[in-house]
């Protein structure tokens, strides 16, 4: 590796990184791929030629880690700079989570903004839905994209078969929804419109963008013309799309003549799905069926931290100014390492309290010596330290107590085919000792000593939401005059004439734009089950899942002159219910 730290002199440290305009930075996290899913760290079905040449351009991270082995802590982990138990978010957040990234957390894109920078995240966040822990609080000036995944979905159910009770997927511009449900097909392309917009609209300050694209995490699904691209299926398709997003993002730093002073930093936030994930498939059919045949350098995948597969994936970095073209590092690094480098790129400084994991990565991207190479790499499941790397020795803990440890040589078995502990008594000491020393982290208690903080909770988050019949009814009719104008028909009336988004169309759209959990009242076509009685909250069972009526009560209960409400009969025609908003349909 060359070094080339004379071109990096403009910006060095302090008051010379002060005087001068620092670098723009934008962080590309991939959602759940492979490391050996793309093309320059060797997949021959996936094509990805924008990503290949950022690694020709730059410099390939060969011993790279996802701080965790799923989505949350690892945006937890890169956005502050350590573990995520040491900010209590060390498991996946769902849309009935009461916690989310405290306020208290200093992110990078806070120590950025004090520095003068614009900054945006694009796409996915997954640090908690509530207004108060959305990005727009955390420091990022713009946020475009959906408060957690893609699959986080009405019809996810419980391990009993009942609804989870998750809305419909929202899309936010800032805090306020600009679409619900999410078009989830057409999400890919509109973001990277967006972070093209950005970089257009921010070129003549230093900014930072974070873009955390969804199509690669199940259900794998995009827009048309990315269709059947690739020889990898619905999965390889998606890779191939976000590499055409890459490829635009590029173009539009170039377009604005920021290619030589932007560092660009590619990763994924975990492994891939490699086991059949069946209620997934249920939903989305093909979108979210994994090819388990898809064989991989690495062991095991997604959800698992003991193993490779889970959290190894491809890095890569790219700053023309400062890192060797074509240049590549097996140093143990990990994605909360970013935080420490970005604020050193900046000039910013990473307060010394609390304690935090990571370290400036900028002496290795100038292709200088490591003078202090990490030690050690622990990793986690929930609250539980599993494995942990040494130099090229890996140790993973039994998932039974009574189990045994294993041991791997990465260096000559990378793929943890061979356990070979047994002939290494010593390295397998030594590295228990390190377990044991991290499991401190483990126990799931705030303690300022060990710098490990709690969670942010909402003081109180309902389960279900109780509305009095009047609200539903006020709310009903904004949803129809939403929905009409834009789907040009109001549910089967004359005017409108009735199509394959007439009744049931509507019916479902009206369903999701009530409020979350029990609404009360039988006209809008959410009715208890038999023998409950009447005073109890309609429209939801035990779990607070809201029933949608069958179709032909439901219309009959729509079918009433908009000037009587809710409708004294269910014996109107649609078409006179419909006279109500016809204006809005012509």
């Amino acid at each position: 590796m060359h070094s080339r730290s004379h071109r990096f002199l403009p910006f060095l440290f302090g008051a010379a990184l002060a005087a001068q305009r620092p670098p723009n930075i934008v962080h590309i996290i991939a959602d759940d791929i492979a490391w050996d899913d793309l093309g320059c760290f060797g997949a021959t079905d996936i094509a990805t030629p924008a990503i290949d040449d950022l690694a020709r351009r730059g410099m390939r991270l060969t011993s790279f880690y996802a701080p965790h082995s799923t989505c949350t802590p690892t945006r937890a982990a890169i956005l502050t700079g350590g573990y995520a138990q040491r900010v209590s978010l060390p498991q996946v957040l769902f849309p009935n989570s009461p916690i989310g990234l405290a306020d208290a957390e200093v992110t990078i894109a806070e120590l950025l903004r004090e520095r003068g920078y614009a900054t945006a995240l694009v796409g996915k966040w997954h640090l908690g839905h509530h207004p108060e822990f959305l990005p727009t609080r955390h420091g990022f000036d713009e946020f475009f994209g959906i408060p957690y995944p893609n699959d986080h979905v009405p019809e996810r159910l419980d391990k009993d078969g009942k609804s989870r009770g998750f809305p419909p997927m929202p899309l936010l511009r800032g805090e306020e929804i600009v679409e619900q449900p999410a078009q989830m097909a057409t999400l890919p392309d509109r973001f990277t419109d967006a972070a093209v917009a950005f970089i257009a609209a921010t070129k003549d300050k230093p900014f930072y963008l974070q873009y955390s694209n969804i199509e690669t995490h199940t259900p794998w699904l995009t827009s048309r013309p990315h269709h059947g691209k690739s020889r990898a299926g619905v999965y390889g398709d998606a890779v191939q799309c976000l590499d055409w997003s890459v490829a635009r993002i590029v173009q539009a730093l170039a377009d604005a003549g920021l290619t030589e002073r932007t560092l660009i930093v590619f990763q994924s936030d975990n492994g891939p799905l490699v086991h059949e994930y069946p209620e997934l498939e249920r939903i989305y059919g093909h979108a979210a069926a994994v090819d388990t045949t898809r064989q991989h350098a690495l062991r095991e995948g997604k959800y698992q931290s003991r193993h490779e597969g889970g959290c190894r994936v491809a890095g890569i970095a790219v700053w023309p100014e400062v890192i060797a073209a074509g240049s590549q590092s097996d140093a143990l690094l990990a994605g909360f390492d970013w935080y420490h480098t970005f604020a050193a790129v900046a000039g910013a400084t990473v307060p010394q309290e609390p304690a935090r994991d990571g370290r400036s990565l900028l002496p290795l991207l100038r292709g200088e010596p490591d003078l202090a190479p990490r030690d050690h790499l622990v990793f986690w499941e929930g609250w539980r330290a599993v494995a942990v790397r040494a130099g090229d020795w890996k140790l993973v803990a039994p998932r039974k107590a009574d189990g045994a440890f294993e041991l791997f040589d990465l260096r000559t078995d990378p793929g943890e085919r061979q356990d070979v502990a047994a002939g290494h008594p010593d390295v397998v000491a030594r590295l228990q000792a390190l377990l044991a020393a991290a499991s401190a982290l483990g126990d799931g208690k705030p303690d300022r000593r060990l710098g490990r903080r709690g969670a942010a909770t909402v003081d109180a988050v309902p389960r279900v939401a109780v509305h009095s019949a009047e609200q539903c009814v006020a709310r009903v009719r904004r949803s129809i005059a939403a929905i009409v104008p834009t789907q040009r028909t109001c549910g089967g009336c004359a005017t409108c004439k009735p199509d394959v988004r007439s009744w049931e169309t509507l019916r479902r759209q009206v369903h999701a734009r009530l409020p979350p959990g029990r609404v009360g009242l039988r006209a809008v076509g959410f009715y208890p089950r038999a023998g409950r009685a009447r005073s109890r909250l309609s429209g939801s069972d035990s779990s607070g899942a809201r029933r949608l009526l069958p179709l032909r009560r439901w219309r009959q209960a729509f079918s009433a002159s908009s000037t009587t409400w809710p409708p004294p009969t269910p014996t109107t025609t649609a078409s006179t219910w419909c006279s109500g908003v016809r204006t809005a349909c012509s």
